[in-house]
């Protein structure tokens, strides 16, 4: 038991030493466009063929804004899925801070899972406030899982708030992804309006410029968690196995000294894996565009 408590403390010791980080961008801050009507986001970029896009180029990435009185459009595509990294484990988080300041304290957390029938009927009757009748419900088990995009509001600020109990979903917010030949689109809608309402030092309007930040990949704490689970499981079977087998020899030093390059061995393993898994994380300074 004690061998697999330093097991698991030296695993989250390796997360926190071997995670990549891009850095910081230092482009010129760039511009929104003023969008006249609002976006429709499926996944597509149909809508913003005269809408000039930026680079990020440790990543290659593409990337570009629209707004309207009450909402930020944003568009990111991936032009090389190498560099999607966990997304589909960690999702990507939006995060916005005052102008000058880089704080990753207010965010929205998107990512799509897939969720079997029956939680999809639960979700639909709580979005929509009314029971599904079992017709509508019979339709909705034709199939037996569901894509489901989820936004999560981070707020590191607010009164109670833990990673391990986030808050309520974002629910003027929404977003689609969408592969297209070789490269991999992200559309994304947020409430400036809301945004607003929880920090009102963002000044998150037309006309008003703040910093957002595009962050996704590394170890998720679900992947970290399984991955240290797993990696347990296999020394204590070890161990089990190792313990049999020692009641038919001689104890010695050859016998921990074999356990002990197992168990560098496991580390060296584990250490890979995370290396393996980039994070990556730019910062933006936006102009909001305004109805001229």
């Amino acid at each position: 038991m004690e061998r697999k408590k330093i097991l698991i403390s030296l695993f989250f010791v390796f997360v926190t030493l071997s995670l990549v980080t891009a850095g910081f961008s230092k482009d010129k801050p760039v511009d929104s466009q003023w969008a006249a009507a609002p976006a429709s986001i499926d996944g597509m970029n149909t809508e913003w063929g005269n809408i000039p896009m930026n680079k990020y180029k440790k990543s290659k990435v593409e990337y570009a804004f629209m707004n309207g009185q009450d909402d930020l459009f944003i568009l990111f595509i991936f032009k090389n899925p190498k560099f999607l990294s966990s997304i589909n484990w960690t999702g990507m988080t939006v995060w916005f801070s005052p102008q000058g300041k880089k704080d990753k304290d207010l965010g929205i957390r998107f990512i799509k899972k897939k969720i079997l029938a029956d939680e999809y009927i639960a979700i639909a009757e709580k979005q929509t406030g009314r029971t599904l009748s079992e017709s509508e419900k019979e339709n909705i088990r034709q199939h037996k899982s569901y894509m489901f995009f989820e936004q999560e509001l981070i707020n590191k600020k607010a009164e109670g708030y833990s990673e391990d109990e986030p808050m309520p979903k974002f629910k003027s917010a929404g977003f689609r992804t969408n592969n297209l030949e070789k490269t991999v689109i992200y559309e994304f809608s947020i409430s400036l309006t809301k945004l607003a309402e929880i920090v009102p030092e963002l000044e998150a309007e037309p006309g008003k410029t703040l910093n957002l930040n595009f962050e996704w990949g590394g170890a998720s704490k679900e992947y970290k968690e399984a991955l240290a689970s797993g990696l347990a499981q296999g020394d204590m079977s070890g161990r089990a196995g190792r313990a049999t087998g020692s009641a038919t020899r001689e104890r010695g030093a050859s016998e921990s000294s074999a356990e002990n390059e197992t168990y560098r061995s496991d580390l060296a393993r584990m250490r890979g894996q995370l290396l393996r898994i980039k994070k990556y994380d730019f910062w933006v300074d936006l102009n909001l565009a305004q109805n001229e």
